[in-house]
């Protein structure tokens, strides 16, 4: 497939999840920005890689705060 037939099937999608979301708004405005649908799941992959390096962090500072138990 062409870069040219690409970018033609990405601006058909956008314009169709664009009127989709334009049904669900009351305001007139848009619920969803395109830029959100592109880089959504990127920031979203982000976010959670971050939250478990949290979770890491978490764990390994209760394990230094608490004794083993081991003797």
């Amino acid at each position: 497939m062409k870069k040219g037939d690409i970018v033609k099937i990405n601006a058909k999608r956008d314009r169709f999840l664009h009127g989709f979301a334009s049904v669900f708004d009351m305001s007139g405005g848009r619920l969803i920005s395109i830029d959100d649908l592109k880089k959504g799941p990127s920031r979203d992959r982000d976010a959670l890689a971050g939250d478990w390096v949290k979770v890491g962090h978490d764990i390994g500072a209760a394990i230094d705060r608490e004794p083993c138990g081991q003797e």
